[in-house]
């Protein structure tokens, strides 16, 4: 990010390394931050995050909308220039948006072993002005449970690397692992054969786990094999590294993670390329014998950052290709004022009946008017189509076929490496009856008294909209 003095760092590393973890120290110049990105040979990689009718989201957008003036208005007497020598400010915005990093740290050719330690809890409180019985925050991800505080995530991970041959793993306990891998198959047919069971229970643990080696050509070509988090999306899976506490729709619709191999290649001081071949979304073990491809240029300066990726697979089994594409970028805007935007759009052909598709968008904008101090408001619209608007054969939401939510986060920094949020956030659904559809009416959020399938006592979602408030508090190693 901007700002003035020279290449010190903190107390982690040098200047010719950037530290992989979330307590990297900040980059004062542009000259320091190329440095550690590319001098080392290593190549940068994403973590990669109501009412019937559609008036109530105008609404949404409209308030939305003057919000976003409040933010882009001049700060008046509250902001401030940074002087000569400091950094920007709020330490925990530096990976958001999901910009493109080092792999890895690369030695110099000589046989050096070094080893790295890394950490972070995430815990929380979250209201919901619903106030369901059950205590359930429908679609939520991760801050998913009303009227108790949480322990969303605990991490430990290291960074082992001699000569040019590395190594990351990442460890996770708390709720956040639950829902990380609600999507991972099942299968327990061979364990009369002697082949082991697997299911999300096996990998839950299991935040990134890979090796990687990073080869003397080009201008740097990192080769790694192991679990990833998702290129997919700007946002990422540790709360630090983003703008708003909770997730947006396209982060908790999207990819998690994925296994297979992965290979980047800086093209320039601000340019990587990257191709990839995976099992496929949330998927440890494969769910159909077809692999999934991903290719992605990213771009980073001092004021911008962005990416276009692709990605493609068979996903369902028996089901056809799916093609998703994904763009996002970040500006900022001045010294105090950051703009993002992220696009998500795909389609997948249905045998013997229209394709599904799906489109997606989130804008973030952020004021941090203090260095302790920053302000970020967010909305996001998910729609996802079937054909004939099938609920069966949606991708993303059963419920559904459109989400939408607004976000608007208060984040302190009373630490360097502690971070306080307060948060609110409203949830909405359209029915595909609202769209034009001939599907009937669902609801999918839960308010008050929650009434139960007879047959199966499953909970019935009996609302479509949903309010909360979240605290939540950071803090890392």
């Amino acid at each position: 990010m901007a700002g003035g003095g020279d290449c010190a760092m903190h107390w982690r590393g040098e200047c010719s390394l950037r530290i992989w973890w979330w307590t990297r120290e900040r980059k004062t110049t542009k000259q320091c931050e190329m440095r550690a990105q590319w001098v080392t040979n290593g190549v940068q990689r994403p973590r990669r995050v109501g009412a019937a009718g559609l008036e109530p989201l105008l609404r949404i957008t409209l308030v939305s909308a003057a919000l976003v003036a409040s933010f882009v208005a001049p700060p008046g007497a509250a902001a401030q220039e940074h002087p000569e020598g400091q950094t920007e400010g709020v330490e925990f915005d530096e990976e958001m948006p999901n910009a493109p990093r080092v792999s890895a740290p690369v030695g110099d050719g000589g046989p050096t072993l070094e080893a790295k330690f890394g950490g972070y809890v995430e815990t929380s409180f979250t209201w919901s002005f619903a106030e369901p019985d059950n205590g359930l925050i429908a679609y939520r991800g991760f801050d998913n449970r009303h009227a108790t505080f949480s322990l969303e995530n605990a991490n430990l991970a290291t960074h082992i690397s001699f000569d040019r041959v590395y190594l990351k793993l990442s460890l996770q306990w708390g709720r956040t692992p639950d829902t990380y891998y609600l999507a991972e198959p099942s299968d327990s047919s061979g364990t009369a054969f002697g082949v082991g069971a697997s299911s999300a229970a096996t990998y839950r643990f299991i935040q990134e786990a890979y090796l990687g080696w990073n080869a003397p050509l080009l201008s740097g070509v990192a080769i790694e094999a192991g679990v990833f988090l998702s290129p997919v999306g700007i946002e990422s899976i540790d709360v630090h590294s983003n703008w708003n506490w909770s997730r947006s729709n396209l982060f908790m619709g999207l990819p998690f993670y994925h296994l297979g191999l992965h290979v980047a290649s800086a093209l320039s001081e601000n340019v990587s390329a990257h191709v990839a071949v995976y099992n496929g979304w949330n998927n440890i073990l494969d769910n159909n014998v077809e692999k999934s491809v991903a290719g992605w240029v990213g771009f980073t300066s001092e004021d911008l950052s962005a990416q276009v990726l692709y990605f493609g697979g068979v996903e369902r089994e028996g089901g056809n290709w799916r093609n998703l594409f994904d763009a996002w970028a970040a500006v900022e805007a001045s010294p105090w004022l950051k703009l993002a935007l992220h696009v998500d759009g795909g389609f997948e052909p249905y045998s013997g009946r229209d394709a599904g598709w799906w489109f997606g968008t989130a804008g973030y904008v952020r004021g941090t008017p203090t260095d302790w101090l920053a302000l970020t408001l967010r909305q996001d619209v998910f729609l996802d189509r079937a054909p004939d608007d099938d609920p069966a054969a949606r991708i993303f939401w059963a419920t559904t076929p459109l989400m939408a939510s607004t976000t608007i986060t208060v984040q302190l920094i009373p630490l360097e490496y502690i971070a306080v949020f307060l948060e609110y956030r409203h949830d909405q659904t359209a029915t595909s009856a609202d769209l034009g559809g001939p599907a009937p009416d669902q609801d999918t959020f839960f308010r008050g008294a929650i009434p139960q399938d007879p047959a199966t006592g499953a909970w019935v979602p009996n609302s479509r909209t949903q309010d909360t408030i979240t605290l939540g508090v950071t803090a890392g190693l």
